[in-house]
């Protein structure tokens, strides 16, 4: 199916963070997916990096697009590294 390596951590992209959302509070809402390794909030969005490839798509599918903390956020893996090849 995928050709993409995907080992631990892995890493997920969180859009349209709410500023009144704190480290911890973005922690607990990924790990009712699966075991969080590290969560960072910067401004408006953030990355949270997850042990388990499934535990991550789970959470993406579970939390994309819906509300939290009064905004709609986004998730999805992370691109922060060069893909040459497709998607």
């Amino acid at each position: 199916r995928e050709n993409v390596a995907m080992t631990p951590p892995f890493k997920i992209y969180v859009g349209n963070i709410p500023s009144s959302a704190r480290n911890s509070e973005l922690k607990e809402l990924f790990e009712k997916f699966g075991k969080v390794v590290e969560c960072d909030i910067l401004k408006d969005f953030g990355f949270v990096h997850m042990d388990d490839t499934n535990d991550a798509k789970a959470a993406i599918a579970g939390l994309n697009d819906t509300l939290w903390k009064g905004s709609r956020v986004r998730v999805e893996i992370s691109t922060t590294k060069t893909n040459k090849g497709k998607e």
